[in-house]
């Protein structure tokens, strides 16, 4: 996905948008979930003070509620799709 994003978006390929904004989305995504996955493995350990998968975790999060967030990101992926205006 990223691949193909990055290579429609250097070729100026009109559907570059879409790829591109849904590649962050998924890498937003991807990012919580292994997070998620390497704390449960870890166990109570992970959750420690300067814990660095805790670190990690919250770095993730951020790419749910720091703009343009994963919602936002999807919701403008649709838009473009249908060839409606982003905002």
């Amino acid at each position: 996905l990223i691949y193909s994003a990055a290579a429609k978006g250097d070729a100026g390929a009109e559907d570059a948008l879409p790829s591109i904004l849904a590649c962050k989305a998924m890498a937003g995504d991807t990012a919580v979930n292994i997070a998620n996955e390497a704390m449960t493995l870890c166990g109570g350990s992970a959750y420690r003070e300067n814990s660095r998968l805790a670190r990690i975790l919250r770095d993730a999060r951020a790419s749910h509620v720091m703009a343009p967030t994963t919602d936002m990101l999807k919701t403008w992926v649709g838009r473009a799709l249908l060839n409606l205006p982003l905002l």
